[in-house]
């Protein structure tokens, strides 16, 4: 009777099917520039904020125009067509306790 069974039995096809979510999978594009004076600190604060956000996985950092800060009119229509969603800029200022 197993015989018979085995003899009838035909493959079986199926779909595989794969969702990719949560981390990873929609990364956010944003572009960070060279915050204005870091150099003057001593302290590369936008690599080390570049290199945070990309570790955390959430976002996909692109390279910016470099010297823009809080002041800075940024060229949005050039950072929109590299494919930045968001801009990161700024500035830093040694204290004077340090």
């Amino acid at each position: 009777m197993l015989a018979a069974l085995g003899a009838v039995a035909a493959p079986a096809w199926g779909q595989f099917r794969l969702d990719v979510s949560g981390v990873g999978a929609t990364q956010q594009p944003l572009a960070i520039a060279a915050f204005r004076d870091e150099d003057k600190a001593g302290l590369a604060v936008s690599q080390i904020l570049r290199a945070d956000l990309e570790r955390s996985g959430l976002f996909r950092v692109l390279g910016a125009p470099g010297g823009l800060d809080e002041l800075a009119r940024p060229d949005y229509a050039a950072l929109r067509a590299q494919g930045a969603d968001a801009l990161v800029a700024g500035s830093v200022q040694r204290l004077a306790d340090g």
